[in-house]
């Protein structure tokens, strides 16, 4: 039930189409030479309704996203989260987390992840959650959207994810989750 207001508050809203390697550019017709990205609007949608690729000049308003993101979740998160994962296994707050997860990089991207397998095995939390950021967090040695992930790991472990932003990436993330919950799972 949370996953919609996560998304709305990681992804963020621009009516205006952006690219979203290059959130600060206001770009318009004529400039997709410079695009470095995927072009964006919304809450992070890269299609239009139509299933047409987002182009320089669309725009969205509010209520569209809303209901498209609520539509992509019905229609593409919870299947492949269906598909990915075994039935029974997810509480609520683990499946919003992992729904985020997948609603950035899609079911084909993640499909074969060790972390899918370590989920799926009912492994512990500690590797789960170490999985979750070594092996998605770092690419050529930089932190990527370590922030999301560490928000997506403290809601996985039924924390308040928004103490996620606050966690720099030298901390450990399992120290920072038995800080926070002196209990885990």
């Amino acid at each position: 039930p949370d996953l919609p207001a996560f998304l709305l508050a990681k992804e963020s809203f621009r009516a205006k189409a952006y690219d979203d390697k290059q959130p600060w550019l206001d770009l318009n017709p004529g400039d997709e030479h410079r695009v470095k990205g995927t072009i964006t609007y919304g809450g992070g949608l890269t299609k239009r309704a139509d299933g047409t690729p987002v182009q320089l000049g669309d725009t969205i308003t509010e209520q569209e996203n809303l209901d498209r993101m609520a539509r992509y979740i019905r229609e593409n998160i919870e299947p492949a989260l269906a598909n990915m994962i075994r039935p029974g296994i997810l509480a609520g707050h683990q499946y919003d987390a992992l729904g985020s997860f997948l609603y950035q990089y899609g079911e084909s991207e993640m499909d074969d992840w060790n972390l899918i397998g370590l989920i799926n095995r009912e492994a512990p939390w500690q590797e789960i959650v170490r999985e979750w950021i070594d092996g998605t967090v770092y690419w050529l040695d930089e932190p990527l959207f370590w922030g999301r992930r560490v928000s997506e790991i403290l809601m996985w472990m039924g924390l308040d994810w928004r103490a996620g932003q606050n966690v720099p990436p030298t901390q450990d993330i399992v120290s920072v989750v038995e800080m926070l919950q002196p209990d885990p799972l």
